[in-house]
């Protein structure tokens, strides 16, 4: 059915006003899902690994390595620069970490290794280049040098191959140019044996800020070579001496990696938790095993306020931007009546 345009528009405006609108929603269209956009990994550049004869699951694209005490061995990755330009990398054996959601990360961190490890990958695999030049439309393969302890315990280490755009100057004082910097990990899992069943240390709770909200972290410990998966977390929080339930969660598919810890999050459901002593029953659950632990923790009056929720304030720049072109579309549309008007009177 055709759109019927009203006659209050003159001859031709009707036509002019629909292309007009069209252009508007075509600029709505793309500003709304352009700001929605999610970038993927790098399209422009791979890294991928040359698996070797002692591959466990050759359908794996990351090395999944059967390793001996004494071996040696050289592993190698073949990276490629699909851009246009040519780049300049950097790179460093990372060691897996558990973050604060329950995630495996391959990624540097600043946080300081689990005590328990006891061979982290970045101390028994090291690169032979650590610094790069890789020319546009270019490949190149790169080795790295494996050599496992006499003393290495049955289980699994964890880690990655990591290369990244080196940063210059410019980047530097950009911040957000050098959080968009390229970079490119490659999986490393080493496996001794059978790795052993997990065994959790619940340690300590605190309260911190994290997304803008008042948290209650609980401090989880894998003590052990192997990977958790689907860890299950229960608490009940209370003020100490009282036994009604303040707030309880249950947090599910929790993952750790091997002989890692982790500040787990209690999301506090109130705006602020107030100064006073409190007590949280924690049980943490895998598969049929299960540990649990009391822990207590204090709030004072700074931590009080400190931690807060932060409301963040409405964004209002989408609907300003429609309210733009609604106003942009009425003042073409009376500027183009107006010069209408005037050729009817001449």
């Amino acid at each position: 059915m055709d759109t019927v345009i009203p006659s209050v528009f003159g001859k031709g405006d009707g036509n002019m006003l629909k292309k007009i609108c069209i252009i508007t929603i075509i600029a709505l269209f793309s500003f709304i899902f352009g700001a929605c956009q999610i970038l993927a990994d790098d399209e422009y550049m791979t890294m991928e690994a040359n698996l070797p004869s002692n591959q466990i699951h050759t359908n794996e694209t990351f090395f999944d390595l059967s390793i001996q005490p004494e071996m040696s061995q050289v592993l190698e990755v073949t990276l490629v620069n699909n851009k246009d330009a040519d780049v300049e990398l950097e790179g460093e054996i990372t060691n897996a970490w558990t973050t604060m959601n329950g995630e495996i990360d391959y990624s540097p961190t600043k946080y300081p290794l689990d005590v328990s490890l006891q061979n982290p990958l970045s101390t028994i695999l090291e690169l032979n280049e650590k610094e790069i030049s890789l020319p546009a439309k270019t490949t190149k393969k790169i080795t790295a040098n494996l050599k496992i302890p006499k003393d290495i315990k049955k289980g699994i280490i964890l880690g990655g191959i990591q290369y990244r755009e080196k940063k210059n100057k410019n980047d530097i004082a950009n911040k957000t140019q050098v959080d968009n910097i390229s970079a490119l990990i490659k999986g490393v899992k080493l496996n001794y044996d059978i790795a052993p069943e997990p065994n959790i240390i619940i340690n300590k709770a605190g309260v911190t800020r994290y997304k803008r909200i008042p948290v209650i972290t609980i401090n989880v410990q894998n003590t052990e070579a192997s990977i958790i998966n689907n860890m299950i977390l229960k608490t009940e929080v209370k003020k100490a001496g009282s036994s009604e339930i303040l707030q309880s969660d249950e947090s599910s598919k929790i993952a750790m990696a091997p002989n890692s810890n982790a500040d787990l999050p209690i999301y506090w459901k109130k705006n602020n938790i107030d100064p006073g002593n409190y007590v949280v029953d924690v049980t943490v659950k895998i598969g049929d095993k299960d540990w649990k632990k009391q822990l207590s923790f204090t709030v004072d009056q700074k931590t009080s306020d400190d931690t807060t929720n932060v409301v963040n304030p409405p964004d209002y720049s989408i609907f300003l931007y429609i309210i733009f072109n609604i106003a942009l579309v009425i003042l073409v549309y009376f500027l183009i009546k107006n010069r209408r008007n005037k050729e009817n009177r001449k």
